[in-house]
């Protein structure tokens, strides 16, 4: 009876602690307080918890001539062996929520079968092309400098907007299109790639640069037979971060938005996602 005054409120304590940190629910891991809490909230709970182990404490300290020395070592080593493997476990737990979300791209395409069809972004994401984008903005720049407008300094999307407003869109669009189709044919193979390969739901590939160039760059890389779709900037009216182009992947697919995951590199793809609702997966 003794032993179990002097033990029981710090066991108390220690499993109230333990049922707090369990009742946190799972969330991406965080770092709070000393590095070791999720939150002050938590932390104060943990003190609050702590009372009666203090309280424990303090009895046992009064009766500790009335237990002897061997049973207070098993209470302890009990009482510790209990903390350790709660620990252990709850650690692992959290390890591996962690490393799921650190798992490589490559290793996801498991996670992709959950989708009816899958449509990835192209540079970027599955190759790198080898394009001067400084240079392509030079080069459309001179095409408005051509009919007197001073483009000079302008972002080179918002110049390839504009260009339908001042009647040069097919030179501007040429121009880009041209370096791109080059840049494909040098382009750099990305590790994705071979996620796509081992795909075995239907893929379809949406980007911003020119048709043309995606199947050049695809081609070059030995995906082409496995992509069923092409859509890029060219393809439709419009382009990324319109939804249409998009849609118009997963449509062709035979697949509905709603079963379809986008994959992309830019926060412009995953506007693009947001827009038509469809699942985006971040590379």
């Amino acid at each position: 009876m003794a032993l179990a005054t002097v033990i029981s409120p710090a066991l108390v304590g220690t499993v109230a602690g333990m049922a707090l940190l369990e009742a946190i629910p799972e969330a991406p891991l965080r770092v709070g307080l000393l590095g070791l809490y999720p939150s002050l909230a938590v932390f104060g709970l943990l003190v609050l918890a702590a009372v009666p182990a203090v309280a424990g404490i303090t009895v046992g300290s009064r009766l500790r001539s009335h237990v002897s020395t061997r049973h207070r070592r098993w209470a302890v080593l009990g009482v510790l062996i209990r903390i350790g493997l709660r620990l252990l476990i709850g650690a692992d737990s959290r390890f591996h929520s962690v490393a799921s979300d650190l798992t490589p791209a490559a290793n996801t395409a498991r996670m992709d079968q959950s989708y009816a069809g899958v449509v990835y972004d192209l540079d970027g994401t599955l190759v790198n092309l080898a394009v001067n984008w400084a240079a392509v903005a030079t080069d459309v720049i001179d095409v408005y400098d051509s009919v007197g407008i001073d483009a000079t300094g302008a972002d080179l999307w918002g110049l390839l907007e504009d260009a339908p407003d001042h009647g040069i869109e097919p030179a501007v669009e040429e121009t880009i299109s041209r370096h791109e189709r080059e840049g494909a044919r040098t382009s750099r193979r990305l590790e994705l790639a071979d996620e796509l390969l081992d795909q075995t739901v239907p893929v379809g590939v949406c980007s911003l640069n020119a048709e043309r160039a995606c199947r050049i760059a695809l081609e070059t890389h030995g995906l082409a037979d496995s992509v069923e779709v092409v859509v890029g900037r060219d393809t439709v009216e419009t382009h990324k971060p319109n939804p249409e182009p998009l849609l118009t992947a997963v449509s062709e697919l035979g697949v509905e938005p709603s079963e379809a995951l986008f994959i992309g590199d830019s926060p412009r793809d995953r506007t693009t996602a947001d827009r038509a609702g469809i699942a985006f997966r971040f590379v």
